[in-house]
């Protein structure tokens, strides 16, 4: 086995995620990648596998070689499989309301693209490429009979950890907690944001949503 010095690295570019960097480089998973003793000093910086911050540093192992038969002469087909991820949002009009069971229309590149209906949750969700770095999504509120419509220019991969102020105030914004473009250095506004934050897991409680609160905290103290 190659020790880690002698494995090849690579560093984290924005849109990146775990996924795409293992289906880049022929590993199986990214378990294969996260979880390989050579990656202990990202994990230790990286606690969470879904957020990496551009510029980390991944040690990348050597895939497993697989060996498969063959029959002499006649053409032989091999599958490919290619991962996917979850692509999910919710969809809310300005007074907060839920956008449910609307059109929707996501943009993956010209002339691809997936169209469905939010659920009753109001979510948009799909499974897309690891690899895609933006999207476009279009959602008609109110049917594709008005000429009303949203459309957002969404990044994929982007948010910051959230041990950084940087992905805190991501993480607020995605989350609908704050308004505008407010400097990242405006500590009173995002602390208020992050009582708003407080205030919700009160009345709904969200494991996930508990660590934003303690960094929140951190960065904003």
């Amino acid at each position: 086995m190659k020790s880690s010095n002698e494995m090849k690295t690579y560093t984290v570019q924005p849109g990146d995620c775990l996924i795409s960097i293992a289906h880049q480089h022929g590993l199986s998973s990214w378990q294969a990648l996260y979880e390989h003793q050579a990656n202990a000093s990202l994990r230790a910086m990286r606690p969470d596998p879904s957020r990496l911050m551009p510029g980390d540093v991944v040690v990348i192992p050597e895939p497993r070689q697989k060996t498969e038969g063959v029959v002499a002469d006649i053409s032989n087909a091999f599958v490919l499989r290619r991962p996917s991820v979850w692509f999910v949002v919710v969809i809310q009009n300005d007074d907060g309301s839920i956008v449910s069971n609307q059109p929707y229309e996501l943009t993956l590149a010209p002339g691809k693209k997936i169209t469905g209906m939010t659920n009753v949750q109001g979510e948009v969700k799909c499974l897309i490429d690891p690899v895609l770095a933006e999207a476009t999504l279009t959602v008609w509120p109110e049917g594709q009979v008005s000429q009303k419509k949203m459309r957002w220019r969404v990044q994929l991969g982007n948010l910051p950890p959230q041990d950084t102020s940087e992905g805190v105030v991501s993480e607020l914004n995605n989350l609908n907690l704050r308004s505008g473009r407010v400097a990242v250095d405006d500590r009173q506004f995002h602390q208020a944001s992050a009582r708003r934050l407080q205030k919700t897991l009160d009345n709904a409680p969200d494991d996930s949503l508990v660590g934003l609160i303690s960094h929140a905290e951190q960065v904003f103290a």
